[in-house]
């Protein structure tokens, strides 16, 4: 029999112990491409006594192009045992314990991934149930939305859980959900919201499932999916006006689609002049920006000359992703168990070992409006808990 009790595990990126602060490269409102933030990240939490406990450890895939490693000098410092199983090798944290920012800033530290900082990057057009590709954030005065992101401009974690019993023994037969998570930012700031984590199933079992993987947004309170536009005017230059080619027409960034009946973008056949009044010139918020109070990259004027780009004559794709809502399992009340076959299960633990893999991905995704902000020290928080079914 089953109780209804439930481990917990929370991963923590940028944790309360481990606070950095922004390095910004320019003054005043920062445009997404120049935004950076320490991203040393640390597993912590603890599961109360039970009959069976979660353990979570950090993976070296032997035949990657990349090899990450923890010399054996450092194990016992780092409360870790290493273990070879499924042509990988595993570093184990203790049952229970989670994984500290010492053992992930370790890890990350020799791979060819983030290690110090995030910079924002996009995922373009994406549908609810597709794989995610991450892609450069747009330059100035370039519009070009296919080259691949660079590696270190985000982090990626290769996971591995097993459930071990009072014995030590492995469990068979578990599913491993995110159930919370915890998004806090400095007062009065809100970037956390870009934060994107994009969760791969690695297990046997995960060939099976018609969606081995999902992109979640961990701080959206939706009850549903949400969407982010992945397209529009943006202010790179950081002038205060909307950036233009050479030819003066304003430049739309990244993945959209022409809009019927025009097969190209339509611009004004004359170029636009500023009101006569200076209380006139104001901003146009052809980006549908929630506060508008002041200027930013995606909230700016039109400049002296520009050939106006018709917002009509393109719509902007989007990028799916779930929420916390979407991918929770049901749970049954009279017995406080999740339904096996309900939510998005993180990985299962029905291989040969026991050992489920998931592998995660943590960007900012640039596109989101919430990066926008004047920034100096600013600090965040993230952390996701795990939870598992449990006897």
């Amino acid at each position: 029999m089953r109780s209804s009790k439930k481990v917990t595990l929370a991963l923590g990126v940028m944790s309360a112990m481990t606070f950095m602060g922004i390095i910004g490269s320019t003054a005043g409102t920062l445009a997404w491409y120049a935004y950076y933030t320490r991203t040393t990240a640390a597993f912590r939490g603890t599961s109360v006594r039970s009959s069976e406990q979660l353990q979570i450890g950090l993976v070296m895939n032997n035949g990657a192009d990349y090899k990450v490693s923890i010399p054996d000098s450092k194990l016992a410092a780092l409360d870790l045992t290493k273990e070879s199983k499924d042509g990988k090798t595993i570093y184990w944290s203790n049952t229970g314990a989670g994984l500290s920012a010492a053992i992930v800033s370790e890890y990350l530290d020799g791979s060819v991934f983030a290690s110090n900082y995030l910079s924002p990057v996009t995922s373009r057009n994406r549908a609810i149930n597709e794989e995610v590709s991450l892609y450069r954030a747009p330059q100035s005065g370039d519009a070009v939305i296919n080259t691949d992101a660079d590696s270190k401009n985000y982090v990626y974690l290769e996971l591995a859980f097993r459930i071990l019993d009072a014995n030590g023994e492995t469990v068979n037969g578990n599913h491993v959900w995110i159930t919370e998570t915890l998004a806090q930012a400095a007062v009065g700031e809100n970037v956390e919201k870009a934060i994107r984590v994009y969760v791969e199933d690695k297990s046997v079992e995960a060939e099976s499932k018609d969606t081995p993987y999902f992109l979640l947004n961990p701080s959206s309170e939706l009850e549903g999916t949400g969407s982010t536009k992945v397209a529009g005017l943006l202010d790179l230059n950081g002038k205060g006006v909307y950036d233009t080619y050479f030819n003066g027409k304003e430049i739309v960034y990244g993945d959209y689609d022409y809009k019927a009946p025009y097969e190209a973008l339509d611009y004004a056949s004359s170029p636009y002049v500023l009101p006569a009044n200076p209380e006139d010139y104001v901003l146009d918020n052809v980006n549908g920006v929630t506060d508008t109070s002041e200027a930013s990259t995606f909230l700016a004027k039109h400049g002296a000359g520009a050939y106006l780009v018709n917002t009509n004559s393109f719509t902007a794709k989007t990028a799916v992703y779930d929420t916390l809502a979407t991918i929770k399992p049901s749970e049954n009340v009279s017995t406080g168990k999740y339904n096996e076959d309900s939510g998005k299960a993180v990985t299962c633990t029905d291989s040969a070992n026991n050992i489920g893999y998931a592998n995660l991905t943590i960007y900012l995704e640039g596109w989101d409006h919430v990066v926008i902000d004047k920034i100096n020290g600013y600090k965040f928080n993230l952390g996701i808990q795990f939870e598992i079914n449990r006897s």
